[in-house]
């Protein structure tokens, strides 16, 4: 598979809903998902960027970055448990 072609379908749990403001320069971030072979597994890889690009000055550039990284360090490790879960009642 091509690392460059966007997913043609994307399955979601109806429980992981999200809602999201009206898209304006301040809260345009780019999140990247990438799924990867590794060692008879898969690893996610994620990144999110332009927290620099927005406009914003330096101090609520650091306060988002921190709030988000501590907000993805919370959610990413319940990813495979998660993820596993679904697997074993063939939903993934």
């Amino acid at each position: 598979m091509n690392p460059n072609t966007i997913p043609t379908k994307v399955q979601v749990a109806k429980a992981a809903t999200m809602e999201f403001a009206e898209k304006t320069m301040e809260n345009s971030l780019l999140v990247r998902f990438e799924l990867v072979p590794a060692d008879g597994g898969t690893l996610l890889k994620m990144t999110e960027s332009n927290f620099d690009g927005r406009g914003l000055d330096d101090a609520r550039v650091l306060a988002d970055y921190e709030d988000h990284t501590k907000g993805w360090s919370e959610i990413m490790p319940r990813l495979a448990p998660y993820a596993e879960s679904l697997a074993g009642r063939g939903a993934a």
